[in-house]
This record gives structure tokens, C-alpha cells and sequence, in this order.
């Protein structure tokens, strides 16, 4: 489900959102990655960084190293 933050989303890797989840393109081909968070607010504190510095998050390290290597 896409929303209107999805727009100010910085990281290459996002694909979409939900209440409580995070969707990211996934290490190996084809897949994605679900991040599931207990509370809005968890998820809320990782949204910001796909919106600001992405580069922090340790999904988009990992998967930096996939087209790194």
C-alpha cells in the first residue's frame, strides 16, 4: 500500500509501507525484504530513516554490499 510519505522516501531500496511494516527490496533476486515492527512508533523511527539518512540503516547496508561485491 502505497501512502503519501512514500514520495519523500530517499532510499533506493524502499518499496512500500503499511501500519506496521516496512517493505525493502530483498538480498537475493526476486525477493523482498519485510521488516514487521510491534508498535507504529518503532516503525515510524525506521520510516525516517528511509526519508533522511538511509545510508544508516543496516537493510540498506546490506544490501549496498549485495551490488558492492
Amino acid at each position: 500500500m502505497s501512502t503519501y510519505e512514500d514520495a519523500n522516501v530517499k532510499c533506493p531500496f524502499f518499496r512500500t509501507q503499511e501500519k506496521q511494516r516496512i517493505t525493502c527490496e530483498g538480498l537475493v533476486k526476486g525477493s523482498c525484504t519485510r521488516l514487521d515492527f510491534r508498535t507504529k512508533g518503532q516503525k515510524e523511527g525506521q520510516l525516517r530513516l528511509c526519508t533522511g539518512n538511509y545510508r544508516k540503516c543496516r537493510v540498506y547496508q546490506a544490501l549496498e554490499g549485495k551490488y558492492g561485491e
